[in-house]
Formats: structure tokens, sequence, C-alpha cells
């Protein structure tokens, strides 16, 4: 980010010439009162945004002239002018302030100066009087904002859900320099084989929406999102998600502790923690109902009359006739 200020030198500027949003044909001592004028076209561009109302153009409109040198002064190809110069009554088509984003690098310049005034020189009170703070948070939030994060997430709560199931979908949105984005409008399409669903998310606050299908029959489903503001689609986004056959057995897997011991009294029996495992055999053998009983099981092996045993009583025998052999004893 860069604010050319009445000292610059624009020769030592000229080695920031790659990174900057214009270029500078020439330069004159001389200075000029002059007044920013932001065009319809930049509304809603996140970088000027003062107001959460709609209102920010007029702020921008009421703020005092600042400075700027004379000189000839071009926004490069593929730079935006954010505003333009305003001498007396007159737009100029001479860029001050221009913004740039090319390959990942972005950068703002502000070709005049003095904008302290745009503070001091307000009533107390005055709403334009958080033009300047409210400019420099958005240039440095917007400049630093990484180009591969997502400012459109629309996914739904889970990732599985059951035929009893109110399939819900929950978005989150953000402008280009990451403020949370409202008033938009974020149309969700469920597909399933040739069936196709949609749902129009509501709107919660702070960029939150959120929206649900009652039910959905069991299957594997595909949705797509589109995020409109103003009529024009700002951002999309897409995935998966199963709705599956309804078991109770699986809404709660974990152990339910009242109700065993619920079935316990019910039943006569009692719970017991693993803590308490070593006086479960005492508690049991102290029960009325409870006598010991003795049980004996025998069992016979016949170990001739195996296969296995015969076949390795003569592979022994075997063994030692060759070994006899070998050795000369036979």
């Amino acid at each position: 980010m860069t604010i050319l200020s009445r000292t610059m030198d624009f020769n030592k500027l000229r080695t920031l010439n790659p990174l900057l949003p214009f270029n500078t044909e020439s330069v004159e001592e001389n200075e000029m009162q002059i007044f920013a004028s932001i065009p319809e076209t930049q509304r809603n561009n996140p970088i000027l945004k003062i107001s959460n109302t709609g209102n920010s153009l007029e702020l921008w409109s009421k703020l005092p002239p600042v400075f700027k040198l004379k000189g000839i002064f071009r926004a490069k190809v593929e730079s935006e002018i954010l505003a333009a110069v305003r001498f007396h009554s007159t737009v100029l088509k001479d860029p001050f302030i221009v913004a740039r984003n090319v390959n990942k690098k972005k950068s703002v310049s502000v070709l005049g100066y003095g904008l302290w005034r745009w503070n001091m020189l307000l009533g107390s009170g005055s709403e334009s009087e958080k033009v300047l703070e409210k400019f420099l948070g958005n240039a440095v939030r917007w400049l630093t904002t990484q180009e591969d994060a997502r400012r459109i997430v629309v996914q739904p709560l889970k990732n599985i859900f059951t035929t009893q199931d109110a399939v819900e979908f929950t978005a989150q949105t953000y402008d280009d320099s990451f403020q949370p984005l409202d008033d938009a409008q974020i149309e969700v399409r469920v597909q399933h084989g040739n069936d196709i669903n949609q749902l129009l998310l509501n709107q919660l606050g702070s960029g939150q929406y959120q929206g649900a299908y009652n039910q959905l029959p069991e299957g594997e489903y595909r949705f797509q999102a589109k995020v409109k503001k103003n009529g024009l689609i700002i951002g999309e986004d897409q995935g998966t998600f199963s709705v599956g056959d309804f078991n109770a057995e699986y809404l709660e897997t974990r152990m339910n502790k009242q109700l065993l011991q619920q079935i316990a009294v019910q039943t006569g029996g009692r719970y017991y923690e693993s803590s308490d495992f070593d006086s479960l055999l005492h508690d049991v053998i102290r029960l009325p109902d409870f006598k010991p009983r003795d049980i004996s099981r025998s069992a016979e092996i016949e170990i001739w009359n195996s296969g296995w045993i015969l076949a390795f009583a003569i592979f022994i025998f075997a063994l030692e006739w060759f070994l006899r052999k070998r050795n000369g004893m036979l």
C-alpha cells in the first residue's frame, strides 16, 4: 500500500513500479486541492465500504479536500480506479485511489496526501469522520486476504442423515475483504437421480444463513449452491451427503446409565460400575436363591486310535532305522 506525499522522490519510487497499480508519466512541483469522487460502479467495493446501511457514497462525497501534485498519472491496464479526482465540481479522468490484483499480488495506492484532513476538518460526531479509519482498515484487510481462502461456504449440517431427519444446510458468506456479507440470496439445489429440489436459505445475520428440507428419501445426494447479490452471482459451492434408513439403535450409541439403573430396579437387579466389579461375585454368593453346584467334566482321548499318532510313531521308527543304517549299526 502506497500513499504519496508532498516530498515524494519519484525517481526512487520507480524501483517499485512492477508492484504499483499506476504509472507516473510526469510530475510538477505545484499542488492542487482535490476531492475524491467515487463512481457508482464502486458502490459495493469492499475497500470503500464505510457503512452497512448503503450510504457509503454519500459519506465519501462529504469529505473535505486533500492535496495532490500536478502531473500525469495513469492507472495500469489491469488496475481498477476506485476513486477519481474531482477538481471543484468537475470530475477528471485522473485516478486518485487505484487497486491492482494480478497473479496473487495486490496493491493499493492513494495518489494524494493530507488525508488527515478527512478527520480533523469534520465536525465532531459526523459519520464521515470514520471514512479514513474504515478505508485504511478495509485496504489492509483486502491486501492481506489470501486468494485461495473460501469466501463462500455452503454445507449440510452433517454428512449422513436418516429418513426421519430434517436435512439442514448452513452457509457463511464474506466479501472480498472477508467482511460478513448480508442481504445475499443463497439457493441450494439438491439432486437425487432425476429429482431436483430447491431451497432458499434464510438470513440469520453477520453473513450467516440457514435452511432445511423436512425429509428426504434414502439415497446419495449431490447439492449445488449459488450465492447472488443484487441479481449477480458472486460465488458457488457444491458437495454431497447421504440419507440412510432410520435405525433407532444408532440414535444414541453411548451408555445410558439412567436407563440401566431403571431396568435394574424394576427387575430386582443391581447396577454396577466397572470400579464395583470386585463386589459383584460377593453379592451374587449372598443372594438367597443362589445355591452352589459342582460341575465336573471328563474327556477320554484314545491315543492309539488316532491316525496322526500312528503316523508320528511310524515316522519315529523310520528315523531310528535310517540313523542306525547310516552309522553302520545294522
